[in-house]
């Protein structure tokens, strides 16, 4: 049995794990046991990613990228898993509704060994990280819309029309290893008749020094062709987990999912 075969079974294994037993867990270490072991049906493929090194070579990938939708009632899922040739590196969830509002989002973070989640109630992000047996909290006021992988290109598509015609879309990104959201700014550059460009840059000069600017890139048709910047998972170098800045082509499974 390969990999991918085996990490599907692996996912749709029939004893899964419901989001409360898993927020109910002690320690990241039991928490990522159980996603590992037993998680949830993730619902429909929409699309698959190949992450790639950004400045190194393309034909050798570094990690597989999956994103799978479900619905209840008005509730929806979107979730995407990201695993290398041997193991699973990064699983994210995130609950929303049609229109990609961010009600919460857990990220399973494999190779930091932590568990981090958001919830945004009342115009608040409230954070929890896990790492280990240790626990932090965190939460601040937002008035703008919060964003978090899974949700990102159904945001953009929210905001399509608007980022065509020239418009500057302003939202929040949450990031677990700060335990706050960070602004960004979404806009078309360099685009054609054939294919969009959209540059996602920090708002805050420090965090712009910090973070390159990230690219995506669609057909006109709204198709998803590419990624370039960074990506959640990390890269091992000196045996130490890096930040990872990264080209991600994706193949279309399937586009309703708006």
């Amino acid at each position: 049995m390969n990999f991918v075969i085996a990490l599907a079974f692996v996912f749709t294994l029939s004893g899964s794990v419901s989001a409360s037993q898993i927020a109910a867990a002690s320690s990241s270490e039991s928490q990522l046991e159980k996603v590992a072991r037993g998680a949830d049906a993730y619902g429909d493929l929409i699309y698959e990613g190949t992450v790639f090194q950004l400045n190194g070579d393309h034909t050798q990938p570094l990690y597989h990228y999956e994103r799978r939708v479900r619905r209840e009632g008005a509730e929806q899922f979107s979730t995407s898993f990201t695993h290398d040739a041997q193991k699973i590196a990064l699983v994210e969830v995130a609950s929303h509704d049609a229109n990609y509002n961010l009600h919460e989002y857990t990220e399973y973070q494999f190779q930091l060994g932590q568990v981090g989640k958001v919830t945004i109630k009342d115009n608040t992000a409230q954070f929890r990280v896990v790492r280990g047996s240790v626990e932090e909290e965190a939460h601040e006021t937002v008035s703008l819309p919060v964003v978090v992988g899974p949700t990102m290109y159904g945001f953009i598509y929210q905001n399509w029309e608007s980022l065509l015609s020239g418009k500057t879309v302003d939202f929040r990104f949450a990031v677990m290893s700060r335990l706050e959201t960070v602004g960004f700014q979404l806009k078309k550059v360099n685009s054609s008749d054939k294919n969009v460009r959209l540059q996602m840059k920090a708002k805050s000069p420090f965090i712009a020094l910090l973070v390159n600017p990230i690219y995506f890139n669609f057909t006109s048709g709204k198709s998803l062709i590419s990624l370039e910047g960074r990506v959640p998972t990390k890269l091992k170098v000196d045996n130490k987990w890096t930040d990872l800045d990264a080209f991600v082509e994706y193949k279309n499974i399937t586009l309703d999912f708006k």
